[in-house]
């Protein structure tokens, strides 16, 4: 644009009414001299293509900053750079940004200039270099207003020995850093596929069954701690299979050649837990035997302890328990001095330990102690196609057992999947015997399986046809109504314990307590 067309360009009536003129929209400085802004204005103003005006700046800081740039003579170049430029004087007044600049932050160049970085944007680099006279390169910065990022280079201005200003040169680096990040994802899903594969061949050859992602996760979470002595915290309830979990970590243990001995708590009389723990010596009671008792300490020696049902526990038995834990010696029964004992523990429950420390049913002390390493098994419930194989191997098991050849018809199975499990795997793995025996006909019918089997399928039935005819209107309302759903299933399942429920459900603590609160479930 010739300095004629500039002259051009001034609007008469708005400098009347306004005081100021007019500068379109992607103007080039360098067809911009401070001779051409009309002494007597006061503002200027940019406009688009349209006509409409998208910016109004000083015309006096405007004219001062393009003498400043007359003394860039590498301006005309920067024009055509394909990385941004921005450059402030020594007030942070923008006097300079190339079509680059425009196009990356989406504003156009002419609603820029004379604008104050201050005003704009207080902590910008750029602003820190004017400040102590220091280039700066940072890389991955998130421009949030057009989610670009950006490696920015800021460098002071100088001529004849003194600073006039600083300019900024930002190379977009988006691609790069989606591309970045796109292979950091490829690469954890390869380690989860790679962790579940391992978990899968583990599972086969300890002859456990299942595929699901949660129960895969625990698996993987227990063979990683089983390479290791630390104390296992196993939570799930009743039947999901705590005491599979303990035999997997002590076969992957080094201690696998020892003992592995299982106790379970709630089934010991109270008056008895102490002396089979810790054993006894002869006399020490009135009916004692002759020689005394090993406990179930020593008869662990060197391997594994599992202590299932450990919410169970007598009260007074928890603080000699905590003893063992902390010294790594017992005291039997009758006997005054301590006999030192290099036992692994692992123990089990299926009780709110939590909730029994606030009602002082529990130690909270002994509670840290065991659960160093908490891992979660899902209930059945929640493994979706594992009843069908766990089914499918229980039936064979059983076949073989008393010389059938029985099977489940189509209808069984997806009976099976309805069914809520209240007693999980323990409660499959019983009725399948029961069915194996009574059955006399080469297929298990529906009508063979337990009535509440039955009655839940068909109820489940009808709550789908009628939550298929009530389905939200919109896609987000059903996502919605899904994540609460699961959120409340989650923290269900892991007795209210938040920690454990955000690990059921793969996120970040931060994650879920931003839904819980949107969903406002109570956590109490």
């Amino acid at each position: 644009m010739s300095r004629m067309q500039i002259k051009d360009i001034v609007n008469p009536a708005w400098t009347r009414l306004e005081g100021g003129f007019t500068l379109p929209a992607g103007t080039g400085l360098y067809d911009v001299r401070p001779e051409d802004i009309p002494l007597g204005v006061e503002r200027f103003r940019a406009v688009d293509g349209e006509g409409s005006c998208v910016g109004v700046g000083s015309a006096r800081r405007l004219r001062t900053a393009l003498e400043i740039r007359r003394k860039i003579p590498l301006a005309p170049m920067l024009d055509e750079l394909t990385d941004a430029v921005v450059a402030v004087d020594m007030n942070g007044v923008i006097f300079y940004v190339n079509p680059a600049y425009a196009q990356l932050l989406n504003v156009p160049v002419g609603a820029v200039l004379g604008q104050n970085m201050f005003d704009i944007e207080a902590g910008a680099t750029l602003l820190k270099t004017l400040q102590s006279g220091q280039a700066i390169t940072k890389d991955g910065v998130l421009i949030e207003s057009v989610q670009h990022y950006v490696q920015i280079k800021t460098f002071p201005l100088e001529a004849e020995g003194r600073m006039l200003g600083a300019a900024s040169i930002f190379r977009d680096t988006t691609e790069f850093n989606q591309l970045s990040m796109e292979l950091e994802r490829a690469s954890q899903m390869a380690a989860e596929y790679n962790r579940q594969i391992e978990a899968q061949t583990l599972l086969k050859q300890s002859n456990i069954i299942g595929e699901c992602r949660p129960f895969l996760s625990s698996v993987v979470k227990a063979t990683a701690v089983a390479a290791t002595d630390a104390t296992v915290l196993l939570r799930g309830e009743s039947g999901t299979g705590k005491e599979v979990f303990a035999r997997l970590i002590h076969q992957n243990s080094a201690r696998k050649d020892k003992p592995f001995i299982a106790v379970n708590c709630a089934a010991i009389p109270e008056s008895l837990i102490e002396s089979e723990l810790f054993g006894y010596e002869e006399g020490s009671f009135t009916g004692a035997r002759r020689g005394g008792q090993l406990g179930k300490f020593q008869l662990a020696e060197g391997g594994t302890l599992f202590l299932d049902e450990i919410g169970d526990m007598p009260y007074p038995m928890q603080a000699k328990l905590l003893r063992v834990l902390q010294e790594g010696e017992i005291e039997k029964v009758g006997r005054q001095r301590s006999i030192k004992v290099d036992v692994r523990l692992v123990a089990g429950t299926n009780r709110p330990l939590e909730q029994m420390l606030e009602e002082g049913q529990f130690r909270q002390d002994l509670f840290y102690r065991l659960n160093v390493v908490p891992i979660v098994i899902p209930p059945l419930r929640e493994r979706g196609r594992d009843v069908v194989l766990l089914a499918a191997h229980y039936l064979d098991r059983y076949n073989k057992k008393y010389h059938k050849s029985v099977r489940l018809t189509e209808e069984g199975y997806r009976l099976l999947l309805r069914y809520s499990w209240p007693g999980n795997i323990r409660e499959l793995q019983n009725i399948l015997e029961s069915c194996v025996v009574l059955c006399s006909r080469e297929c298990i019918l529906p009508e063979d399986l337990p009535s509440s089997i039955r009655q839940q399928g068909k109820r489940r039935v009808l709550e789908a046809e009628v939550s298929d005819a009530a389905l939200p209107a919109r896609l987000e309302e059903a996502v919605a109504q899904c994540e609460e759903r699961v959120i409340r299933a989650a923290l269900k399942s892991c007795q209210n314990n938040r920690q454990a429920a955000a690990e059921r459900l793969g996120v970040s603590r931060r994650t879920f307590y931003r839904k819980v609160q949107q969903y406002q479930i109570p956590l109490d």
